[in-house]
């Protein structure tokens, strides 16, 4: 999802509207403005999906919205396979997008479930540019959507990527993103 969320970032700029380069992670057990506190969330304010992209890129398993562009550049992205929201499934048995495209469609969200159903409908503006993923795992599989465990994975996975990437806790936001990533802002 953090793959996701930087390429989004990155496509956006491409488009000639930088984006903020910011990634949030709201882990389970924390409470943010767009997630309760039983659910994981993820956000950025890259180029999102359109109501024209939704079938295409978030119903079909293994798509990429890279497609031919990344074969023209594949030092731009960093995620390649398509899989990014599909791991989500590991974890929880529905998941929720909500995104408004950089290039003007309404905001759409999309809930897709582990048996394979989805649904998709435009909800109201006033959604920034960007996508927000948010889930409910399993049970078995809280352990790990918390804070003790996303925290390091973050911070291991990311610290080198050119965004900050903040984790709320419950006491605030912690910056996990690398030294030099802070003293580029």
């Amino acid at each position: 999802l953090i793959q996701n969320a930087m390429d989004a970032i990155v496509a956006r700029d491409a488009l000639g509207t930088p984006a903020p380069r910011i990634i949030t992670i709201s882990p389970y057990g924390v409470a943010s403005p767009t997630s309760p506190a039983n659910e994981f969330m993820i956000a950025d304010a890259g180029i999102g999906v359109s109501d024209q992209q939704v079938e295409q890129f978030l119903a079909t398993v293994g798509a990429s919205s890279k497609g031919a562009e990344l074969e023209r550049s594949r030092r731009t992205y960093i995620g390649q396979f398509g899989i990014g929201l599909l791991s989500c499934f590991l974890v929880a048995d529905e998941i929720t997008v909500v995104s408004r495209s950089a290039t003007g469609s309404d905001t759409i969200q999309w809930v897709g479930r582990s048996d394979g159903t989805y649904t998709v409908q435009t909800v109201a503006d006033g959604t920034d540019i960007g996508t927000t993923v948010r889930l409910r795992p399993r049970p078995d599989m809280v352990g790990w959507a918390r804070s003790e465990q996303v925290t390091p994975l973050a911070r291991k996975y990311a610290e080198f990527l050119p965004v900050q990437l903040k984790v709320l806790t419950s006491t605030g936001a912690q910056d996990v993103s690398h030294t030099w990533i802070r003293d580029l802002d």
